[in-house]
């Protein structure tokens, strides 16, 4: 669950990090009513050539940090959620790049980063 899908709930500071990476020959991995506190969640990743898209809907009442690992020496050439652009930030970790944004949780909340 952590390694791929890069779900890190912090349930006791209403905190939930989502930052997926895949392997290149995986296009997809789902998971759903997984348990965070008293409800559950649901996560969706998947990478089709130059666009990275991870899905969440999850009970309302958390911080969340939503994003992906795109490899390293890509650069977003966009980055949306819900369809309308969104202010993010890009991290270069040991994993890659993280692309990431900040959100209220709610119900499906589907980031979409396309990369060049």
């Amino acid at each position: 669950i952590y390694h791929y899908l890069g779900i890190r709930p912090d349930v006791p500071n209403g905190q939930l990090v989502v930052i997926p990476e895949l392997p290149s020959s995986w296009p997809t991995l789902a998971v759903s009513n997984l348990r965070v506190g008293n409800g559950a969640i649901a996560v969706s990743a998947k990478q089709n050539g130059n666009q990275y898209t991870t899905t969440l809907s999850a009970p309302t009442g958390y911080k969340v940090q939503l994003g992906y690992v795109i490899p390293a020496g890509t650069k977003p050439t966009s980055v949306t959620l819900g369809g309308t652009a969104v202010k993010y930030q890009t991290i270069a970790t040991l994993r890659g790049n993280e692309v990431v944004v900040e959100t209220p949780s709610g119900p499906n909340l589907s980031l979409v980063i396309n990369t060049q």
